[in-house]
C-alpha cells in the first residue's frame, strides 16, 4: 500500500493461523506501506496477528516507511512465537524515515506469548530516521527473547532517536 499524492496510504491488517514469508536476493517477500517521495500523506499501519507463528526468513520484510512530508505508520505483530531469521539474507521488521523526508519513523510493537527469536546479524527489528524526523519506539513483550546476533535498534541520523523497551 503506497501513497504518491495528498492522501494517506492504506492500512494493512492480516489475521491468520501462521504466517511464513521468505524471499531471495532477486525478489524479497514484502508486506509494506509507504508514503512515497513527493507525496504529502502518511504511510499506513501494519498489523499482523497469528494464533501460531509469524516467521520471516531470508529477504522477508514487514515495513512502514516515509520518503515524504508524512510519517511512517506503526507496525504491530502479535503471535505465540515470532521468528526473524536473517541466515540467508537481510530480514527485518522496520519503520524508516528516509533521507529527504521530514516525517517521523513509526513505532514497532511486538507481542509474543511464547518467544521472540532473532537469528544472524541480518535479522532486525528497527525504527530509523535518515532525515530530520524522530525515530520510533520499539516495544517487545514476551516471556522469552532469543537473540543470536540479531538486532533491536532505534537509530537517528540526524533526527531524534527513539527508545527500545523489552
Amino acid at each position: 500500500s503506497s501513497t504518491f499524492g495528498l492522501g494517506d496510504a492504506g492500512n494493512i491488517a492480516i489475521f491468520t493461523d501462521n504466517l511464513t514469508a521468505s524471499g531471495n536476493f532477486n525478489a524479497g517477500a514484502n508486506i509494506t506501506t509507504d508514503a512515497r517521495a513527493g507525496s504529502e500523506g502518511h504511510a499506513g499501519t501494519v498489523d499482523v496477528t497469528a494464533s501460531g507463528t509469524i516467521s520471516l526468513l531470508g529477504y522477508a520484510f514487514i515495513d512502514s516507511n516515509t520518503e515524504s512530508l508524512g510519517d511512517a505508520g506503526t507496525i504491530t505483530l502479535t503471535a505465540a512465537d515470532i521468528v526473524i531469521d536473517g541466515t540467508t539474507g537481510t530480514t527485518a521488521v522496520r519503520s524508516e524515515a528516509q533521507a529527504g523526508s521530514s516525517g517521523d519513523a513509526g513505532n514497532i510493537n511486538v507481542y509474543a506469548t511464547n518467544s521472540i527469536q532473532l537469528y544472524d546479524n541480518a535479522a532486525a527489528i528497527s525504527s530509523d530516521t535518515h532525515a530530520e524526523g524522530v525515530a520510533g519506539t520499539i516495544f517487545l513483550d514476551t516471556p522469552e527473547l532469543q537473540m543470536e546476533s540479531g538486532q533491536v535498534v532505534s537509530t537517528s541520523r540526524p533526527g531524534e532517536i527513539g527508545r527500545a523497551h523489552v
